[in-house]
């Protein structure tokens, strides 16, 4: 078996990371040659299955892949079930980090300008809002808002880094598969070329489409794009 994984720091509650990629539809919008991703039974978990449409030079294929196990909120494994022996997960991992190492782009929680807020609801006003807010007075809500500290303010100076702890996990894509197992009737070939001539270009691809994947779902969890620092561990001389 070949074996690929890319593996990053994400600033994320694990079990929210969890969630977002229980989500195998969304996968679409990260790469390049997959087109969407159709939900055909369940509901994300164990027994979930899902089409695969991807299209790539002058070929078009449908992949089928279901959820084979589930273990929130630290894991997610899928296998392909058509033309190919292919398997992997998602590894989920909570770890501890500080803002001293942290990525830079990172603020320490109540920092201003942090980067990481509620991506629906934004950074929560220090004001209140709604028929009981009215009925207050404005020395109430100025005594109020001098006691609270939201998502944009100045961090209590009195606490050091080395004590705030910022939620993060480190995320793992892994990838195994047979290129040998693969189905030469999966995609129906041009004249004059060889399926062993589509194996040699698009296994590589495998690679880049792994990294983009996890560089573009960072960005969506995390709400801000940054630079990525991945670890990308490969076990194949054809990738």
């Amino acid at each position: 078996m070949d074996e690929l994984v890319v593996r990053t720091t994400v600033y994320a509650d694990p079990a929210d990371v969890y969630a977002f990629l229980l989500e195998f539809p969304r996968y679409a919008r990260y790469t390049d040659y997959l087109d969407r991703v159709d939900r055909l039974a369940g509901d994300g978990g164990v027994g979930s299955e899902y089409a695969l449409r991807f299209s790539w030079w002058k070929l078009g294929y449908t992949a089928r892949s279901a959820v084979t196990d589930v273990d929130p909120p630290t894991r997610i494994d899928w296998r392909l079930t058509t033309d190919i022996d292919a398997h992997g997960c998602w590894r989920i991992e909570p770890t501890t980090v500080t803002p001293e190492t942290a990525d830079g782009s990172i603020k320490r929680p109540g920092a201003a300008g942090g980067a990481i807020e509620d991506r629906e609801s934004g950074p929560k006003p220090a004001e209140e809002s709604g028929t009981e807010a009215d009925t207050e007075t404005e020395a109430d809500t100025e005594t109020e808002t001098e006691h609270m500290e939201g998502p944009d303010t100045e961090p209590d100076p009195h606490v050091p880094d080395d004590q705030v702890t910022i939620d993060a996990c480190e995320v793992s894509l892994e990838i195994r598969f047979d290129p040998d197992s693969a189905s030469a009737d999966a995609v129906d070939l041009p004249r004059l070329v060889s399926f062993g001539w589509v194996l040699e270009r698009a296994i590589p691809l495998i690679k880049k489409e792994a990294v983009s994947v996890v560089e573009r779902a960072v960005a969506d969890l995390e709400g801000q794009q940054r630079s990525v620092d991945l670890e990308v561990i490969v076990d194949s001389d054809r990738l």
